[in-house]
C-alpha cells in the first residue's frame, strides 16, 4: 500500500509530524508504521520524556522552526482534537492544508496489534452493566469518583474481586498507588461491608511516581504528584471508614516495616512503572495467602509498558494463575 494511496493528497510527499504522544499517537505511528510510511516526530502539549517509540517528543513552539509547506500535521486525540486544531492555528497553520483530525483516519486504516506492540483501537459491543444492580457499589462509587483515574470497569472488577479474595482468606487488603484514596477508599468500604475486621493498608508517596526506568515508555518520575495524605484523610472521614491505616512513604523501601498484617487475601497495585511494580511484588507475595488475589491496575495500557513487561515475565511462575482482564488490570491469583 503506497503513501498516495491511503493519506489525503495535502499529506502526501510532506514530511508527517504525529500531535499527540500517548495512546493514539502510538496507535497512529505503529499504523503508519504498518502501511509503509514514517514520521519525524511527535509533538505534545504534555510531553513526559524525550522519546516514544523511538521517536522525540516536542512542545508544540517546536512546529514554528518547520517550513510550513513542507510539513503534515496528523492530530491523534480522541477528546481534544478540536482544541489542538484551535491551537495549531494559532501558530499560523490551517486545517486541511497543514493538519487533520486523524482519529477517522485510524478507524479506517486500523492498526493490527503484533507481538512488538500488542495494541490496538477496540470497539466494545458488550452492554453487560452488573453495577447498577448493587446499591452498595453505586453508592460508593459515587461517593470515591473524584478521587480516582480508574473508570467505572476497573472498580468493578476491584469491588468483585475483592470479595472473591474474601472467601479465601481473613488477611489484610492493600494497596500501592493510592493518589487521591479513591479506589482504595472503595476497597476498604468493601472490606467493611463483608464484615472483614482485618485492615486496610493505603501506602502511597504522595509525592508522584518513583523508581521509573529503562523499560517505562512514558513515565519519567515524580508524575501524578498532585495529590496529598491529607486529600486522602478526607475522604476517609466522608466515607466513615475506621478500618484504614495510611503508609505514607515509598513501599516498601521504607514503609515496608509498618505493615503488621501476617496474611494478605487482596492486593491492588497501581504504581505505573516496571521497577516500583517488581519491587512491590516481591514484597508481598510471600505474604499472599492461598487463593489471595493481586491486581496489577496497568497491565494493558500503552502508556505503562514496564507494566506489562513485568508481568509478562510474572505470568510464567508456576504458583499463581494469571489472566488479562478486557479492562486493561492484570490479575495473579495465588495457588
Amino acid at each position: 500500500m503506497t503513501q498516495e494511496n491511503i493519506l489525503p493528497e495535502a499529506a502526501q510527499g510532506k514530511k508527517l509530524i504525529i500531535f499527540g504522544a500517548r495512546n493514539f499517537g502510538k496507535l497512529l505511528a505503529n499504523t503508519l508504521q504498518q502501511n509503509a510510511l514514517d514520521f519525524a516526530y511527535f509533538v505534545d502539549n504534555c510531553p513526559r520524556g524525550g522519546y516514544v517509540l523511538q521517536k522525540p517528543v516536542f512542545l508544540p513552539a517546536h512546529l514554528q522552526e518547520e517550513d510550513k509547506a513542507s510539513i503534515f500535521i496528523l492530530i491523534a486525540s480522541a477528546f481534544s482534537a478540536r482544541a489542538i486544531g484551535d491551537q495549531l492555528e494559532t501558530l499560523g497553520f490551517e486545517h486541511g492544508k497543514h493538519f487533520m483530525d486523524a482519529m477517522p483516519w485510524i478507524d479506517e486504516h486500523p492498526y493490527r496489534a503484533t507481538e512488538a506492540f500488542p495494541y490496538e483501537a477496540m470497539r466494545r459491543g458488550i452492554r453487560y452493566a452488573p453495577w447498577h444492580l448493587d446499591p452498595d457499589f453505586v453508592a460508593t462509587q459515587d461517593a470515591v469518583r473524584d478521587n480516582t483515574l480508574v473508570d467505572i470497569h476497573r472498580l468493578w472488577y476491584l469491588w468483585t474481586l475483592a470479595g472473591e479474595a474474601a472467601k479465601s482468606s481473613d488477611g489484610a487488603l492493600v494497596e500501592v498507588g493510592v493518589w487521591r484514596g479513591g479506589s482504595g477508599c472503595m476497597l476498604a468500604k468493601r472490606w467493611q461491608l463483608l464484615g472483614k475486621d482485618t485492615p486496610v493498608y493505603l501506602c502511597d508517596t504522595f509525592s508522584g511516581v518513583v523508581k521509573a526506568g529503562e523499560k517505562d515508555t512514558l513515565y519519567v518520575g515524580g508524575e501524578h504528584a498532585d495529590t496529598s495524605r491529607s486529600i486522602v484523610e478526607q475522604l476517609i472521614r466522608k466515607m466513615r471508614l475506621t478500618n484504614v491505616r495510611i503508609l505514607q512513604g515509598i513501599f516498601p523501601d521504607e514503609t515496608g516495616d509498618q505493615l503488621d498484617a501476617q496474611e494478605i487475601a487482596f492486593c491492588h497495585i497501581d504504581v505505573d512503572v516496571y521497577q516500583s511494580g517488581k519491587d512491590v511484588f516481591e514484597f508481598l507475595w510471600p505474604r499472599i495467602a492461598s487463593g489471595g488475589i493481586v491486581v496489577f491496575d496497568d497491565y494493558g495500557f500503552m502508556t505503562t509498558e514496564g507494566i506489562r513487561s513485568l508481568l509478562d515475565e510474572l505470568k510464567e511462575r508456576q504458583d499463581l494463575i494469571f489472566f488479562a482482564g478486557l479492562s486493561g488490570q492484570g490479575i495473579l491469583i495465588k495457588r
